[in-house]
C-alpha cells in the first residue's frame, strides 16, 4: 500500500490559526473603538470632547512614571492568551509611606530621605513588573554589585592573614620570590571570595527581615511557587540596586559605608537608632585588632582601662561615697561610656560625680570639726579613726569580689576579643560592665556568707588586700607594655584601616587619661599627678594608675588628718601658711 503525504494546505491553515484569531481580535477592537468614537461624537460637542481629552492627558503627564504605565507604551490589545486567569493576579505595593518606612528600617533613620521618589521606586522594581514599561533596576543592581564586591574584596584582604605557614616553593632554589608580611593577606582570597559573603540566600534573608520583600514590585512566573520563580535573585537585585542608587545620588563613599556596615553586622545594623553606631563601633575594634601592632597597642589601652575599672570599683565601695546616687552603682555610667559617649561620658558624668562627692565629703568633715571644736575629749586619734572609717570599704568581701569580677568580666572578654577577633567576641567585650557587675554581685554574696568578720575594711592598711585588688592589673599592664616595646623593633604590619581605627581609639583614651590626671591633681595634689605622668613610660599606663591610686589615697588621708588639724587651730588666725604646693585644689 502506497503512503500518500498529507496536503500542505490544511497544515498551513492549522499553523496559521492563532494568527487568524489575533487578526479577528484586532479587527473587533478597532471596530468597537470606532463605533464608540462615532457615538461620542454624535452625543457630545467637539469642544467638550477636546477639553476632556486634554484634561486626561495633562493628568497623566503630571503623575510620576512609577505610578502608571506610559500611554505610548500601551498596546491596543494584548496578544497574550491566558490559560489560567488566576495566575495573572498579583498585588504589589503602591503606598509611598510603606516604602519610606521600609527604607528607614533598611538604611537607618531618615534612610528614605537619601533617595528621591523616582529613584526609590526604580530601585525596588524588577523588570518582570508591568513588562518593564515603568523602568527596572538592572543597571542600578549592576553598579551596586560592583561596589559590594569591591568592599568585600577589601575586607578580605585587610583581615588578618589566615595562613601562618606559607607552603614551601618547589622552585625556591631556582628563583628568589619577593615576600613581605603585608602581602600575606592576599592569600586570604584563595579561601574566601566576595561571592561567599554576598550570596543570594543571605541577601534575600536580609531583604526579608528588613521588609524589602513586602515593597518589591515584580510578577512571579508561578505565583504559587515564589522561590521557584526566582525570589532570591529578585530580592538580592533590590539590595544591590539600593546600593547603586545611593552611589549615584551621594557618591561611592556613602554607598561603601552602607555596604560595609551591612556586610559586617547585618543583625544589628537594622536597628533604627543604634544600628549604625553599633556597626561603626564593632568594625572599628575589629580593624584595630587586625594586625600584631594593633593588638600590642590595644593590649596597653585595655590594661589601662582594666586598672581604671578596678579603681572605680574600689571608690564605689568606700563608705564615704555611699551617699552619692551614681558612684555606688557604676554599671549604668560604664555602659554609657563604653557603648555611647566614650570620653564625653567620662568627662561630663563620671569624673564630675567623683569630684562633687569629694567636695561634699570635705564640707561635711569641716562641719563636723566645727561642731566638735573646743571639746575637751577631742584628740587626733578620734580624727584618724573617723577618716579611716570614711575611706574604708563597706565590707571585707569587696577585697575578693572586685578583682574576681574584673578578671572574669573584663580581662577574659578582652583576651577573647584580641585572639578571636570576630563580631561575637567584640559584642561580648562591649557589654563587659554587665558581666563585671554580675560576677561582682555573685562573689560578694558568697564571700559575705563565708567570711566571719565582714565589717568595714580599710584597704590601704592591709598589704595583702592591696595585692589581691591591684596585683593582676599591675602585672597585666607590665606584660602589655613589654609586648608593645618588643613589637616596636619589628616592621609595622598594620594597614591603613587598622591605623585609622587605632588613631580614633587612641584619641579617645588620651582624653580619658587627661581627665584622670586632672581628677587626681585636683583631689590629692601634685605628687600623685607626677607619678601618673612619669611611671607610664616604665611600667605602662595601667600599672602607673594602680601605683598612683595608692599614692593618692595616702595624700588624701594625710591631708585629712594634718591639714584639717592645722586649719582648725585657732592660733593661725586666718593664716594660710599651711597652704603649699602639695595642698589639693579641691581643698
Amino acid at each position: 500500500m502506497l503512503y500518500t503525504p498529507p496536503s500542505p494546505i490544511p497544515m498551513a491553515l492549522k499553523t496559521s490559526r492563532s494568527t487568524v484569531s489575533l487578526s479577528r481580535q484586532a479587527f473587533r477592537h478597532y471596530r468597537a473603538q470606532n463605533a464608540c468614537s462615532v457615538t461620542r461624537l454624535t452625543s457630545t460637542s467637539s469642544r467638550t470632547f477636546a477639553t476632556s481629552a486634554s484634561q486626561s492627558s495633562e493628568a497623566t503627564a503630571e503623575a510620576p512614571r512609577w505610578s502608571h504605565t506610559p500611554e505610548r507604551m500601551k498596546a491596543p490589545f494584548s496578544p497574550h492568551i491566558t490559560k489560567d486567569p488566576s495566575r495573572s493576579l498579583w498585588h504589589t505595593n503602591e503606598d509611598p509611606d510603606k516604602l519610606d518606612d521600609t527604607l528607614n528600617t533598611f538604611l537607618g533613620r531618615d534612610g528614605a530621605k537619601l533617595l528621591p521618589d523616582e529613584l526609590k521606586w526604580l530601585a525596588v522594581t524588577h523588570k518582570s513588573f508591568d513588562q518593564g514599561r515603568r523602568g527596572f533596576n538592572d543597571r542600578l543592581a549592576f553598579l551596586g554589585r560592583q561596589i559590594c564586591v569591591r568592599e568585600a574584596m577589601e575586607s578580605i584582604i585587610n583581615s588578618p592573614p589566615q595562613y601562618d605557614n606559607i607552603v614551601s616553593d618547589p622552585y625556591a632554589k631556582k628563583r628568589q620570590p619577593f615576600e613581605d608580611p603585608a602581602l600575606r593577606s592576599v592569600d586570604n582570597l584563595s579561601g574566601n571570595q566576595p561571592n561567599d559573603i554576598f550570596t543570594p540566600e543571605k541577601l534575600a534573608k536580609l531583604a526579608t527581615s528588613s521588609g524589602l520583600s513586602d515593597v518589591v514590585r515584580w510578577k512571579p512566573r508561578m505565583p504559587e511557587n515564589q522561590l521557584g520563580s526566582g525570589l532570591n535573585i529578585v530580592l538580592s537585585g533590590v539590595v544591590y540596586a539600593l546600593v547603586g542608587a545611593i552611589a549615584l545620588q551621594h557618591g561611592g563613599k556613602v554607598a561603601s559605608k552602607i555596604c560595609h556596615a551591612r556586610s559586617r553586622l547585618p543583625e544589628i545594623s537594622r536597628i533604627p537608632v543604634l544600628g549604625a553606631p553599633a556597626c561603626f563601633l564593632v568594625s572599628s575594634l575589629m580593624y584595630a585588632a587586625a594586625s600584631t601592632r594593633g593588638i600590642a597597642q590595644l593590649g596597653v589601652l585595655l590594661a589601662f582601662l582594666g586598672a581604671l575599672l578596678t579603681t572605680c570599683r574600689v571608690e564605689a565601695a568606700r563608705v564615704c561615697n555611699q551617699r552619692s546616687w551614681t558612684i555606688p552603682f557604676p554599671t549604668p555610667s560604664w555602659l554609657a561610656f563604653n557603648l555611647v559617649g566614650g570620653t564625653f561620658v567620662w568627662d561630663l558624668w563620671i569624673v564630675p560625680a567623683f569630684l562633687k562627692q569629694a567636695k561634699s565629703v570635705r564640707l561635711q568633715r569641716i562641719k563636723q570639726d566645727a561642731e566638735a571644736f573646743g571639746q575637751a575629749n577631742r584628740d587626733l586619734f578620734d580624727d584618724e579613726q573617723r577618716i579611716i572609717l570614711e575611706r574604708s570599704l563597706t565590707a571585707k568581701a569587696e577585697v575578693y569580689a572586685i578583682p574576681i569580677a574584673v578578671v572574669i568580666g573584663f580581662m577574659v572578654p578582652s583576651v577573647l576579643m584580641l585572639t578571636i577577633k570576630d563580631v561575637v567576641s567584640v559584642i561580648v567585650w562591649l557589654l563587659f560592665p554587665l558581666w563585671v557587675d554580675t560576677v561582682h554581685s555573685v562573689v560578694k554574696f558568697v564571700a559575705v556568707k563565708l567570711l566571719r568578720n565582714n565589717g568595714p575594711h580599710y584597704l590601704e592598711s592591709h598589704p595583702l588586700s592591696i595585692a589581691l585588688v591591684y596585683a593582676l592589673q599591675f602585672v597585666a599592664s607590665l606584660l602589655a607594655h613589654a609586648f608593645l616595646i618588643w613589637n616596636l623593633f619589628y616592621k609595622d604590619d598594620s594597614r591603613e584601616m587598622t591605623n585609622t581605627a587605632l588613631r580614633f581609639i587612641k584619641i579617645d583614651y588620651i582624653y580619658i587619661a587627661t581627665t584622670v590626671l586632672y581628677w587626681v591633681f585636683v583631689e590629692s595634689g601634685i605628687a600623685p599627678a607626677i607619678v601618673l605622668m612619669v611611671f607610664p613610660v616604665f611600667l605602662g599606663p595601667g600599672a602607673a594608675l594602680c601605683l598612683t591610686w595608692l599614692v593618692r589615697e595616702k595624700a588624701i588621708y594625710t591631708f585629712a588628718i594634718w591639714g584639717e588639724e592645722h586649719e582648725s587651730d585657732d592660733d593661725t588666725d586666718g593664716d594660710d601658711s599651711t597652704v603649699h604646693e602639695d595642698t589639693p585644689l579641691l581643698n
